[in-house]
């Protein structure tokens, strides 16, 4: 059924309703968010209904094909091992997803995204861009993330525990009572971020310097961190 709301200058518009009994279906609910600047690719939003694995085989048949979900917004959905490689998620809604766990974020733009309370346990999220994305409670624990982007992002009470991470910026982001215990940290930019302490980084490992908001730190092989004169 399809249903059109107006509001002010959006038109949302629902072109899909869950599958399945109650909310375990196995396709998600998508709702494309239109408006004067841009919106989802229709033929990618059919393509999504049909479930993850109908989509990872369409990717792996169409790897020059980017993947447009901008403006999205999906709820309702179990999308586990989903690969959204290079995708276009700029502004799409995942917040609350619990079924994202080793989803394939690799390259993916996610400008802007919400993934508040989102579950990305295990997630790829090599070389993707998260700048001013909203991570707010997110499950990003065991995930790769290296030479991603997390400028401006919301990872307050976040869980960054056990991820592998190389080069990644997260500058200016707010990381209130977000962790990263027992985390690999190969090299991070944590300038400018808001209230980041050595308390949230227990047991993490630091291979190289890590620049933290009051200078660059050396972490030794006992945890304490020793800030470095330049």
């Amino acid at each position: 059924m399809i249903k059109e709301l107006r509001s002010l200058s959006r038109i949302y518009y629902v072109v899909a309703q869950r599958t399945g009994e109650g909310a375990g279906g196995d396709r998600p609910i998508i709702q494309i968010i239109k408006n004067s600047k841009n919106m989802a690719n229709s033929e990618h939003i059919i393509l999504l209904k049909q479930g993850v694995a109908h989509w990872n085989n369409w990717r792996k048949n169409n790897p020059h094909v980017i993947p447009d979900l901008s403006n999205a917004s999906i709820v309702g959905a179990e999308l586990n091992k989903i690969n959204f490689e290079k995708a276009n998620l700029s502004h799409v809604n995942l917040s609350g997803i619990a079924g994202l766990k080793y989803a394939n974020f690799e390259k993916a733009d996610l400008r802007g995204a919400n993934l508040s309370e989102a579950y990305l346990t295990g997630a790829n999220l090599k070389y993707a861009n998260l700048d001013d994305a909203n991570l707010l409670e997110a499950q990003i624990d065991f995930a790769e993330i290296q030479d991603a982007s997390f400028i401006h992002a919301n990872l307050a009470d976040a869980n960054l525990n056990c991820t592998w991470m190389k080069n990644t910026t997260f500058c200016e982001a707010n990381l209130i009572n977000a962790t990263f215990g027992s985390s690999k940290i190969f090299s991070a930019n944590f300038h400018y971020t808001k209230q980041l302490n050595i308390m949230n980084l227990r047991k993490a490992s630091f291979v190289f310097d890590i620049i933290m908001p009051d200078g660059i730190h050396r972490i030794m092989p006992d945890g304490t961190a020793h800030k470095k004169l330049v």
